[in-house]
């Protein structure tokens, strides 16, 4: 499925850590679903939601929209935007911060925000928690109402990200040894369906950071060079199968 790939802009000098802000008007351009008018018309306008999201300290990093065969008009497709939050970095050793995902399907009548994301600077990948990931659905109602809906569940991201530290700071003090690394990597790439790259490259570290055999630095190695040689996107379920994996050597 072809993506929606048009060059961002960004705000001048709004960034989040070393990374900018997506504006305005590059939102409308890669997700221009979440400001068509069947959106407004049937939802609410996000133009409103982007607001409450700024003053809370999230910010848009990341847009995408997926035209699928039934609806190739932009604006009638499901869309994608990833915040990310300026005043919540998680662990200054290694610069992660919170991130969530909105989604939104204009012909459905539906739209969501999904907690649980991380994000981790020094290797820019973004890691999907798969333990206490919460989703909001937000269907119904009319447009006060799921304004109010996006606040309450931006509200609760914000206070439940506490929690997300916890099984990375259990995944720091495991080590694996050379049998668990490799099987490790194995499985990711089974579960990547990678035939072309060997359990060994999984395995190799691109920074100093990654190096080691502590389960953290092994699992964002593998993670890395998975993503690295897959198609731009989001991989979210892929992500969380990763995290899975991870948190059964735990």
């Amino acid at each position: 499925m072809k993506l929606n790939l048009v060059e961002p802009n960004f705000l001048d000098n709004e960034t989040i850590g070393k990374f900018p802000v997506l504006d305005t008007y590059s939102l409308r351009q890669l997700a221009p679903s979440f400001f068509s008018e069947i959106t407004k018309n049937k939802m609410l306008d996000f133009s409103e939601v982007l607001d409450m999201a700024s003053e809370k300290g999230w910010k848009p990093v990341y847009a995408v929209e997926k035209p699928s065969k039934q609806f190739k008009r932009q604006g009638y497709s499901p869309a994608f935007i990833k915040f990310r939050n300026e005043n919540m970095q998680l662990s200054a050793n290694e610069d992660l911060y919170p991130e969530v995902l909105m989604r939104v399907n204009p012909v459905q009548n539906y739209s969501a925000l999904d907690s649980g994301y991380l994000f981790r600077q020094v290797c820019s990948n973004g890691l999907v928690r798969a333990q206490d990931q919460q989703s909001y659905n937000i269907k119904g109602g009319n447009a006060d109402f799921k304004l109010n809906s996006f606040e309450r569940a931006f509200e609760e991201v914000n206070t439940d990200f506490g929690k997300i530290l916890l099984p990375v700071n259990q995944m720091k003090e495991i080590e694996l040894n050379e049998t668990q690394k490799f099987n490790f990597a194995t499985k990711a790439k089974d579960i990547s369906k990678l035939s072309k790259v060997s359990a060994v490259e999984l395995l190799t570290p691109r920074r100093i950071e990654d190096e080691g055999s502590v389960l953290w630095n092994v699992f964002n190695r593998v993670q890395e060079n998975v993503m690295s040689n897959l198609s731009s996107g989001l991989h979210v379920e892929l992500n969380q199968q990763l995290w899975k994996l991870a948190e059964q050597y735990a």
